[in-house]
């Protein structure tokens, strides 16, 4: 649920500002925590 929940505001936001299209290579940096890990689970 909570997965669910963080992943309609990226999308959301993604659609907002168009801050990722297609096409585009995104870089992302993991520190292990939950934080990191989670943005690169969702991209």
């Amino acid at each position: 649920m909570l997965m669910k929940r963080v992943l309609g505001c990226i999308r959301r936001a993604d659609e907002r500002y168009h801050m990722i299209r297609p096409g585009d290579r995104v870089c992302v940096g993991v520190s292990g925590g939950k934080d990191s890990l989670t943005l690169l689970k969702i991209l």
